[in-house]
């Protein structure tokens, strides 16, 4: 949506969420560069000067997951990590970010409570969010790639 409105301007997003999730929609989103809150001052001072000189920035360890994607010919599987969900957990997901609760996701799916609340904690742990609204903005950026 920026580069729309300005397509000559540097974009390098510093961010707290997971680099190894998060990087790679957002270079394909536009950005020149991801850079890790983590990232020490030497880091930081390199990305800088890599998307000043119009290039792009990822960590070393994206670089890698990157180049080791390639080589196994498996680019979405390790980016997207939606596709480690089971069939159960992709429904349950579904409906948490449509807006239901665990009650109605039990009745929808014939199951208890308790089954709905396990998936839920692994689809979190899975996707590295801590509820319902995180997992929503979560599922939305990586649907788009």
């Amino acid at each position: 949506m920026i580069r729309s409105r300005q397509p000559d301007i540097i974009i390098l997003i510093h961010s707290g969420y997971d680099e190894q999730v998060y990087a790679l929609p957002y270079i394909k989103a536009g950005a020149n560069g991801f850079l890790s809150k983590q990232a020490s001052h030497e880091e930081f001072k390199a990305a800088l000067k890599a998307v000043m000189s119009k290039g792009k920035y990822v960590s070393y360890q994206v670089q890698q997951i990157l180049l080791n994607t390639i080589k196994d010919n498996n680019f979405g599987k390790v980016m997207n990590p939606i596709t480690s969900l089971s069939p159960n957990e992709m429904r349950v997901m579904q409906l948490l970010t449509e807006g239901k609760w665990t009650k109605e996701i039990a009745a929808i799916m014939n199951v208890k409570e308790n089954t709905v609340s396990t998936y839920k904690r692994r689809i979190f742990n899975k996707l590295d969010v801590v509820d319902s609204i995180e997992l929503s903005k979560k599922v939305s950026l990586l649907k788009q790639f």
